[in-house]
């Protein structure tokens, strides 16, 4: 049976754990996965069970779910283009094997590209006994670690007691993958200038594409008592994959994101992510790259209520 977070062996997050995360978002340096790659993931066709809605119900639901949910980087989505590499810090190596499993699966079944055993890690999962003290120690000896967290989200994401919280560290790229050096989230927070083109078929693209380089989510063990490890895994690749907003929930669809919202029950958390969340999380990495956000918006709902009306 799956162990609850109450059961972790639990350490407290050192000044070495934070030294290593930032190093790792600054220029992720290399390491070795603990994990053996898991066994060949399921068909990851989905499948509806009971009365099925409409597409364009389905459809609103999508466009909704995304405007609320996820984070556009410079009027975009972004999703990971280079290979994702995870490293777990703060409770005992017995329990890092099953979390990496998880995350390695759940990036396989929605596309996106996993790292072999010997990577350069750019996702970090921390556990804390007490994450609200962890973030204040780390944001004052380290404050450059977030600029990239929206300003609107940082009153909650500092000061509150939460049972997760996550940023990342996005990047650039040119229509052919390379690099640019515009720099996001700095003290002035203007975002770099992009412009569109033109293509044959006069679709209008960006000039850029925005790469989910790195992610850092940190569980706190005392608020998610109860919780099993493959729930904590599961949520943990959702908002490592998929860059979403801190403190969001979206109650009128059946997701993962929801197991922390006020009246769920630990012991209903999901085990992986559900049937909506792989819909949407295989439609993101599914749709072109370098369209507007308000295009990828409206690709991703006719592309989740394809997937979730068969």
């Amino acid at each position: 049976m799956p162990r609850s977070a109450s059961c972790f062996g639990t350490r407290s997050l050192r000044s070495s754990t934070m030294a290593a995360v930032a190093m790792g978002l600054a220029s992720p340096v290399s390491a070795q996965s603990e994990a053996t790659p898991p066994a060949a993931a399921e068909d990851s066709t989905i499948t509806v069970t009971g009365q099925k809605k409409e597409k364009s119900e389905i459809r609103r639901e999508a466009r909704s779910f995304a405007g609320t949910l996820i984070a556009p980087v410079v009027g975009q989505y972004s999703h990971r283009h280079t290979p994702l590499c995870p490293q777990v810090l703060g409770i005992h190596p017995s329990y890092h094997g099953l979390i990496y499993a998880k995350i390695r699966d759940v990036a396989k079944r929605i596309g996106a590209p996993v790292a072999g055993n010997i990577c350069r890690t750019n996702m970090f999962i921390l556990f804390s006994d007490n994450s609200k003290e962890s973030i204040t120690k780390l944001r004052r000896e380290m404050p450059t670690l977030f600029s990239e967290l929206p300003f609107h989200e940082r009153a909650n994401f500092f000061k509150q007691s939460i049972p997760a919280r996550w940023w990342y560290r996005s990047e650039l790229r040119d229509p052919d993958g390379k690099l640019l050096p515009a720099v996001l989230g700095t003290a002035s927070n203007r975002p770099p200038v992009v412009e569109s083109s033109y293509s044959a078929q006069s679709l209008i693209y960006s000039t850029i594409q925005v790469n989910l380089m790195s992610s850092v989510v940190m569980i706190d063990l005392n608020l998610a008592t109860g919780y099993s490890l493959e729930s904590i895994a599961a949520y943990a690749a959702m908002v490592s994959l998929v860059q979403v907003k801190n403190g969001k929930t979206f109650e009128s669809v059946p997701s993962i994101l929801n197991i922390f919202s006020q009246g769920k029950q630990a012991s209903d958390a999901p085990s992986d992510l559900t049937r909506w969340d792989y819909a949407f999380a295989q439609s993101l990495y599914e749709i072109t790259p370098r369209n507007s956000g308000a295009a990828q918006q409206s690709q991703l709902a006719q592309k989740i209520a394809a997937k979730l009306a068969q």
